[in-house]
């Protein structure tokens, strides 16, 4: 631990649900079995059939246990509220698999060498038919994008987990694109890393294709302040993009960057 208090190391963010305590398990035993064996592993188990004791406990750092379904975003939020404070933090989910193309490590350089890039996202595959031709298209570049998800994992410095220990109103619907939009407006950059690819069997059962069918597909309060949020003819919401992004949140972008990096120039580190 450093002498501001802080943890020198990543901790990886992993909601889940009672489930999914299988996939849960398989994930942990991908970190652990792999390059990232000793970061940190904080678990939030939202724990509605009674079973957090299927969960490999003994293989996590932080393990929490609330008996209610509180969806993804929130999930974490409460999490980061509930853990210590570390170097790192690295969104995952517990329907991911580590592979041998996982190659976060570059994404931590990155974040270290521009103190006014926020995110960084990493590629995700759903089924292995598609390996190969992502494998392919690896090429280690770094790409500017304002609005992001989870993808192959999402990594953030300490001083970036600041903007989001602060009270949001989330709603009931999921609000993922949260982790982008503030520190976006807040004068951050926020980059997609085409040099690390994962398993993500996203919209399986359980999780928060399931949590969504609890509440009214309507309700999805989003950053209307922000973003254009576009509805869909069953009046549902699409995924937003970053043409999504409205001309308010570009402007507050522009302005508090300025105020606070002037005008920083991109650094690549040599890897």
């Amino acid at each position: 631990m450093s002498k501001t208090g802080v943890i020198n190391k990543p901790v990886f963010i992993l909601p889940s649900v009672s489930d999914r305590v299988h996939q849960l398990n398989n994930m942990i035993t991908s970190i652990r079995n792999s390059p990232y064996k000793d970061w940190a592993i904080a678990v939030i188990y939202q724990d509605y059939l009674n079973n957090a004791n299927l969960a490999k406990l003994w293989m996590v750092d932080h393990f929490f246990v609330f008996n209610y379904r509180m969806g993804v975003v929130p999930a974490r939020l409460k999490l980061l509220s509930l853990i210590p404070r570390y170097k790192y933090y690295g969104h995952i989910d517990d329907d991911m698999l580590l592979m041998e193309q996982t190659n976060y490590f570059p994404m931590l350089e990155f974040l270290d060498a521009n103190p006014h890039v926020a995110n960084v996202m990493s590629n995700w595959i759903r089924t292995e038919s598609l390996i190969e031709g992502k494998i392919k298209n690896i090429d280690g570049s770094f790409k500017k994008q304002i609005l992001f998800y989870t993808g192959g994992g999402q990594f953030y410095r300490d001083d970036v987990s600041e903007l989001f220990r602060r009270k949001y109103k989330v709603g009931k619907r999921d609000n993922e694109m949260l982790w982008s939009i503030i520190p976006y407006v807040e004068g951050y950059d926020n980059y997609f890393y085409n040099g690390s690819l994962a398993f993500h069997k996203i919209l399986q059962r359980g999780g928060n294709q399931d949590y969504r069918k609890y509440f009214d597909k309507k309700d999805y309060i989003g950053f209307p302040e922000y973003i254009e949020m576009r509805q869909c003819g069953d009046g549902s919401f699409s995924i937003p993009m970053d043409a999504d992004v409205n001309n308010h949140a570009r402007e507050l972008h522009s302005y508090n960057q300025k105020k606070i990096f002037g005008s920083p120039k991109l650094i690549i580190p040599r890897l």
